[in-house]
Parts: structure tokens; C-alpha cells; sequence
């Protein structure tokens, strides 16, 4: 197991190599080997959740990415639904990183600039996931799946 780290996230096969002391990992949405920090650990592991368990599409997964250059707030991951609009905005945080009250509000901020349906904070141990309803997020169980 890399990192020792145990998440809530079902196990996937990753794809890793090295590069001098740099271990990489492969990223299946961006198509390109990224450095393997404990926050990409975590993304990595919430992608496939969302297209293996949730179904969503890989061609509706955006990954870290501002909208434009010059704001500097970038989500981790953005699922956009069949009309374009953001269905879902996911920060993903280190498992050493506490979710908390300022976690969650980072999140929220992100979820209601880009209008998401649905929010989803993780650090790979624990998962806070909100619906938008009327202007206020409420806090859910889960998230329903893709469709």
C-alpha cells in the first residue's frame, strides 16, 4: 500500500513508476504521469470511486483547474452533467489535513461559484458530501450516482 495509508475509497489498480526519487502516478483522466503526493493519493482514489461506483463518464471529469488564469482558487475535480452545467465540485484534501469548519467552507465556496449540484469534501477518511438547494447546501449521506 503506498503512503501505509488506509482510505474509505475502494482499492484500484495504480499505475506507478519512479522517476530518480520521485514516485509518479498515472492519471487516467489527464492522461499524463503526475508526482505522487498524499493529496494525489487521494484524488486518484475519489476518480475512480466516481467512474467505477458512481458511473460518471471520464469525458465529464475536469481535474484541477482554475476556469481562467487569473483566479487563483483551483477545484480538484469538477463533474460537469450532460448540459455542461457542474454537477458535482470535489476538493480533495491529505488525510493528514483535518476535515473541519474551514475545510468545509473552502469547499462550499468552490461548490457555489461554479453552481455545482452537489458538493464532495474528502480527506480519503472521511467524505462530507452537500446538495445546492435554494442558495443553501445541505449536508447528505451520499450522492446519488451519475446519470
Amino acid at each position: 500500500m503506498v503512503f501505509n495509508m488506509k482510505l474509505c475509497f475502494p482499492e484500484f489498480e495504480m499505475k506507478l513508476r519512479s522517476t530518480g526519487e520521485t514516485k509518479l502516478i498515472y492519471d487516467v483522466i489527464r492522461k499524463i504521469w503526475v508526482k505522487l503526493t498524499p493529496e494525489e493519493f487521494v484524488r486518484q482514489h475519489v476518480i475512480h470511486f466516481l467512474m467505477e461506483i458512481k458511473k460518471v463518464p471520464a469525458s465529464y471529469i475536469n481535474i484541477e483547474s482554475s476556469g481562467n488564469k487569473l483566479n487563483k482558487q483551483r477545484t480538484d475535480i469538477r463533474i460537469y452533467n450532460k448540459l455542461g452545467g457542474v454537477w458535482l465540485v470535489v476538493e480533495c484534501k491529505s488525510p493528514t489535513i483535518e476535515i473541519n469548519n474551514q475545510t468545509q467552507i473552502q469547499a462550499t465556496q468552490y461548490a457555489h461559484k461554479y453552481r455545482a449540484d452537489y458538493m464532495m469534501l474528502t480527506n480519503g477518511v472521511t467524505i462530507v458530501y452537500a446538495h445546492l438547494n435554494e442558495r443553501l447546501y445541505t449536508q447528505l449521506l451520499d450522492i446519488p450516482n451519475f446519470s
